[in-house]
């Protein structure tokens, strides 16, 4: 009897602490929820940074325990929003697409639709943010959802800064609503949208107002970009005189600005300012400072792929302690068994955390190497190209792609090499450059899954040692690459003819893409002839006038030819000694 009694008090015992052990648990989740739903109850009222801060902590904490609703996820969505941390708020809204789309509640998602679009453009995400508005337009004509018209207006936005002009005039045309078109948003995008299009003197109207509305509403971020586009509508117009006047307005709202992406705008329309009209000394200095910016840019984006990075982590550290409570809980309430698969998912997901860990500290040390080394690339290689790679191969190691991810870092590393060696140098012998491109075409094969067949044809009488301008062809590569197979082509192939004549080295590069225009007879210039190809001219230009030769660009589509694709003729300097 002494023993069964013996057995019947441990046994209450341990019973008693099990008990415990659930109340301590539900009273905590309960002073969370309480708190955070004491603060829902007082949204009318200002809330102060301790607040806010303190509903983050609880909304975090409760999301890695027992987990939020969908009006919980809004609610830290704006707290984000408020603090800045756009990085976190869309990783929020991304989860809210997917609840949303369970309920067909369409209403809310059309809102988070917006939402997300609005985010997009705050961080500059356009490739992504034209891919989301392509596929969400649609979906709402198909729900007719609503908040059309002011999707509308982000991705108007969206298009415009993809260069896709005819679609953001399109798509803002759509806009009916007098209230959304009496925004400043919607006039100075729309001005230039129009701008863009061609329609200068409508542009005018518009953008004259949203200076304007500006002023009258103390809003004086987006006057310098303002002008900077009215004085571009009047170099259009070749009136230079009243386009300097407004450009000098712009760099004095801008000089002290800390944005790079606006003063870079600027220098840009400085540069064409002078380029059409044969002010070359002036576009050159102009160029230098715009390479400065680039520099800025390019430390912006890595800091803003380092924040990104921080907030995935930050959030998959929440999920990781979610799923250790979950895993305690299932733990302390199943049998053995049970208990072995729950250590065993435990394992996992820490040795998960720590590889993600390990692959998130490697990226931040590769970035600060490429921000410590983009003095000596961006004379030479453009920024965009690098962080492109570097993320393309962050793909490939999140994917754990490994022997993908070492074949790309060897081409990559080789094309870095390359480009270091010839820092100093203005000239590059003709074995070196083939090489150099023939990396570059292989590392965007392994990055696009294109499969460009790159061909290289050397004359007879060309002698590989001799020297012609340093990173010359491959602007031109890449062009072809990124917009000439932007679309699926059945056999992608890219051709490089090297010929000599008089002394000169003529280079034909010619692709089966899309082509650049439409019209039956060549062209030497497209209408917007990018910056990479101005900057080729100039220094063919330079290069002519030293070497009292004519060296000269081309730009032509093969349509002339009753074929698709796009040819550049160079004619370049070719010489043994540079």
């Amino acid at each position: 009897m002494l023993v069964n009694f013996l057995i019947f008090l441990l046994y209450l015992e341990l019973l008693m602490v099990k008990v415990l052990q659930h109340l301590i648990i539900f009273l905590c989740l309960f002073v969370c929820t309480n708190t955070l739903y004491s603060q829902d109850e007082i949204t009318n009222t200002p809330v102060t940074k301790e607040n806010r801060n303190n509903l983050i902590d609880n909304l975090e904490m409760k999301e890695r325990t027992i987990g939020l609703s969908i009006e919980e996820y809004i609610q830290l969505y704006k707290q984000y929003t408020k603090k800045n941390l756009k990085y976190k708020s869309l990783i929020i809204l991304d989860k809210l697409i997917i609840d949303l789309k369970k309920t067909n509640n369409y209403k809310d998602l059309s809102i988070v639709y917006n939402w997300k679009a609005e985010n997009l453009v705050d961080l500059n995400k356009i490739d992504e943010g034209v891919a989301f508005c392509d596929k969400i337009l649609k979906e709402m004509v198909v729900n007719n959802s609503s908040f059309q018209e002011e999707m509308c207006l982000k991705c108007g936005i969206l298009y415009n800064e993809d260069e896709q002009f005819s679609k953001a005039y399109t798509i803002y045309k759509k806009i009916k609503n007098p209230i959304i078109k009496s925004s400043p948003v919607y006039i100075d995008f729309y001005g230039l949208i129009l701008m863009n299009n061609g329609i200068y003197d409508e542009a005018l109207k518009y953008l004259k107002k949203g200076i304007q509305l500006s002023y009258e509403n103390e809003k004086l971020s987006s006057v310098n970009i303002s002008f900077n586009n009215i004085a571009n509508i009047y170099i259009a117009k070749q009136k230079w005189k009243i386009a300097k006047k407004y450009l000098d307005s712009s760099y004095r709202s801008v000089r002290y600005s800390d944005n790079p992406f606006d003063k870079k705008k600027i220098l840009k329309s400085f540069y064409f300012f002078f380029i059409l009209q044969n002010k070359f000394d002036e576009a050159r200095r102009v160029i230098d400072n715009i390479e400065i910016e680039n520099t800025f840019i390019y430390d912006y984006r890595i800091n803003q792929k380092i924040k990104e990075l921080d907030a995935i982590n930050s959030r998959k550290k929440r999920l990781t302690k979610k799923v250790t409570v979950i895993n305690n809980s299932i733990r302390d309430t199943n049998n053995q068994k049970l208990k072995i698969y729950v250590i065993l998912i435990s394992i996992i997901t820490i040795l998960m955390s720590w590889i993600l860990l390990k692959i998130y500290k490697n990226t931040k040390l590769k970035y600060k190497k490429i921000i410590n080394e983009q003095e000596l690339l961006s004379s030479q290689m453009t920024p965009h190209f690098i962080f492109n790679s570097l993320s393309i191969l962050q793909g490939m190691l999140l994917n754990k792609e490994k022997t993908k991810a070492v074949e790309y870092i060897d081409k990559f590393s080789n094309i870095i090499a390359s480009t270091v060696k010839e820092k100093s140098q203005k000239f590059i012998s003709i074995a070196d450059e083939i090489k150099l491109l023939k990396d570059y075409v292989d590392i965007q094969n392994l990055s696009t899954h294109k499969n460009i067949d790159f061909s290289v044809v050397i004359g007879d009488d060309i002698d590989h040692d001799f020297f012609i301008p340093s990173m010359i062809l491959q602007p031109f590569i890449e062009n072809a690459i990124i917009h000439g197979f932007k679309k699926e082509i059945e056999y992608p192939t890219l051709q490089l003819s090297l010929q000599q004549i008089n002394n000169e080295l003529l280079c034909i590069i010619t692709d089966n893409g899309v082509g650049f225009s439409i019209g039956d007879k060549p062209r030497k210039n497209q209408e917007k002839t990018s910056l990479a190809t101005q900057i080729v001219k100039e220094r063919l230009a330079i290069l002519s006038k030293k070497m009292n030769h004519n060296f000269s660009l081309e730009i032509r589509n093969l349509n002339y030819k009753q074929k698709r694709g796009t040819e550049v003729l160079l004619n370049l300097p070719y010489t043994q000694n540079p």
